[in-house]
């Protein structure tokens, strides 16, 4: 009796594990199963580079290998669906941040998720690139350099901007800008010795170029930049002159006509002279070029004083006569 419920129980074990192996698989996690599928899903967010962290939306996210691609929601965030496991590089782009990458192991039927932050880069706002020209009485041979401003801005702070340069690729020249008292305004003089080039004329038609570089080491580049004129003419001035004695504290400054092809504009300054430091008192810029004086608007007090009349284009660059002194009693 004992025998025969020992086999009975043996065959009835064996049906069930026939049963089993006969069972439909319905797992979509069972390679076997007629629903089984090789995927899972990619989420994240992308967020700016530096804290507070705050999200940025319509960056657009690819996964390599393969052809998946997303793009950042309102709130930054994305979503990648029935992504094979496997590794990928998964990158977002957006149009004036740098580009943010990471590698990621997508494991079957889970969602991986990624944080990407994205630097701003820095944005050349304005460049002025103007040739100027100075004529001398001492010493005598005329100066001419580069007078080279930009105005530079990063939606990170100017504070991420670590230095601006100037580049001029096809004579190798390569500078930096130095940094002004204005937060975000770089300037340069660059005297024509400085330049690796046998003559000022042969910068003309070179394409320059104003690179920004912020502190994590990306760089933006203004489109090229041309110089449009070196002008070696420079204008003579008349009277006063030869550091004669006036009696009248607003003189009347007289210059000869520039006599250029082009348009321009004159401008004129009048500089003190107290025991060899140069100061500024007045100016006047924009004066038709018909015009051939002008009357000081200030009163000068007793004193040294020389002044300059400069030719200006339309582009900014510009000529100054030699300085011409005179003496108020």
């Amino acid at each position: 009796m004992k025998l025969s419920t020992t086999i009975l129980y043996g065959i009835c074990l064996l049906s069930q594990l026939s049963c089993l192996n006969d069972a439909e698989r319905r797992n979509p996690l069972d390679p076997k199963s007629e629903n089984f599928k090789n995927e899972s899903n990619v989420s994240g967010r992308i967020l700016t580079f530096y804290q507070p962290f705050v999200t940025l939306s319509g960056a657009e996210i690819e996964l390599d290998p393969g052809a998946f691609v997303s793009k950042a929601d309102a709130e930054g965030g994305f979503l990648i669906r029935n992504v094979p496991p496997g590794e990928y590089t998964i990158s977002a782009r957006k149009e004036g941040f740098a580009v943010d990458s990471d590698t990621i192991t997508v494991r079957l039927g889970e969602t991986t998720f990624i944080e990407l932050n994205l630097d701003a880069l820095p944005l050349i706002e304005s460049v002025s690139i103007n040739s100027c020209h100075i004529s001398r009485n001492f010493p005598q041979n005329d100066l001419f350099f580069l007078e080279v401003a930009a105005t530079v801005g990063d939606p990170d702070g100017v504070g991420d901007i670590d230095f601006v340069e100037i580049e001029i690729p096809e004579i190798n020249y390569l500078d930096t800008l130095d940094v002004t008292q204005t937060p975000g305004v770089f300037m340069k003089i660059i005297p024509e010795s400085q330049l690796p080039v046998g003559n000022f004329m042969d910068i003309l038609g070179r394409q320059i170029f104003l690179n920004a570089l912020d502190r994590p080491g990306f760089k933006s580049s203004s489109q090229a930049k041309m110089l449009a004129r070196i002008i070696e003419k420079t204008p003579l001035t008349n009277s006063p002159n030869q550091g004669e004695t006036l009696n009248d504290a607003t003189p009347l400054l007289e210059w000869r006509s520039a006599e250029l092809l082009f348009d321009f504009k004159y401008r004129v300054e009048v500089v003190r002279v107290d025991f060899g430091l140069n100061t500024p008192v007045w100016s006047q810029p924009d004066i038709d070029k018909t015009n051939r004086s002008i009357a000081v608007s200030d009163s000068l007090a007793s004193g040294v004083y020389f002044w300059t009349v400069s030719v200006v284009d339309k582009f900014g660059n510009w000529s100054r006569s030699k300085e011409a002194p005179f003496r108020i009693n």
